[in-house]
């Protein structure tokens, strides 16, 4: 898996000079498909583990257990709520 795989493109445009352009920036995820994580509680409980299933975006992704069924109904969940799992 390549590095560029899950980053996302965003494009921002500028006209400071003479002639508009677009310019180019990379946000790149906190985590990547196939990441082993916790989804935190609001009390800071651990729940999980999970794989992360696909990166929606820099702030979303869907989870799936490890055997591959998808979890938590396939509903997006937010990335600032997630913490890296370090278990093998």
């Amino acid at each position: 898996m390549s590095s560029n795989e899950n980053r996302k493109e965003e494009f921002i445009f500028s006209d400071e000079e003479d002639r508009p352009y677009i310019a180019r920036s990379y946000v790149n995820p906190e985590f990547r498909v196939g990441d082993k994580v916790y989804v935190l509680g609001s009390d800071r409980s651990q729940d999980g583990p999970y794989l992360v299933e696909l990166v929606i975006s820099d702030k979303e992704c869907t989870l799936s257990f490890e055997n591959g069924q998808t979890a938590k109904d396939g509903k997006a969940v937010q990335m600032a709520i997630l913490e890296k799992c370090y278990i093998a």
